[in-house]
């Protein structure tokens, strides 16, 4: 194996990257949590850190071929929330999974638009499509019960069509 590039994104507090998917361009696109207020946001869904002090959003990336930021922004509400899933389709839109205990996650065009049951306690499964330049949401909503749901992974296939994979612990 050959390094290509290696670089470091994050900001000036805790940052995780959870997923990673790359199209046939050679672009990677990484989604995770960050508790950044300074994390290198610039073209993206979201560019203001909604968490709570000491909180979590969820945030996108894409990085070009050459190892450069192409878009980057945060994704969440008031409270805590992470990427856990990355896929990307033909047209270059990236699909984020994951989880939120915001009440007012940008949900909307989505699979369900309002959180279920106790949010501030029991996480909602999320999905979210970005367009081609990661600067809109095309649709974004919860998926969940009155329990903890979490979207561990994502997958797209050739129709763009989201498919996800995770857990809940409603009986």
């Amino acid at each position: 194996a050959i390094l290509i590039h290696s670089g470091f994104l994050g900001g000036s507090s805790n940052d995780r990257a959870l997923a990673v998917t790359t199209d046939n361009q050679g672009n990677s696109y990484l989604a995770g949590w960050t508790a950044s207020f300074d994390f290198p946001v610039m073209i993206g869904p979201e560019t203001f850190f909604n968490g709570p002090a000491l909180g979590t959003d969820a945030f996108v990336a894409k990085v070009n071929a050459t190892g450069n930021l192409v878009y980057c922004g945060y994704l969440g509400g008031s409270y805590n929330d992470s990427g856990t899933g990355v896929a990307v389709d033909s047209s270059g839109c990236a699909y984020i999974s994951g989880f939120t205990y915001s009440a007012d996650f940008p949900a909307f065009i989505g699979p369900d638009l309002s959180p279920s049951g106790n949010i501030a306690q029991f996480s909602d499964a999320f999905i979210t499509k970005l367009n081609a330049s990661g600067n809109a949401v095309v649709y974004s909503g919860y998926l969940g019960g009155q329990g903890s749901d979490v979207a561990s992974s994502v997958a797209v296939d050739a129709y763009g069509r989201a498919y996800l994979v995770g857990t809940t612990d409603n009986a």
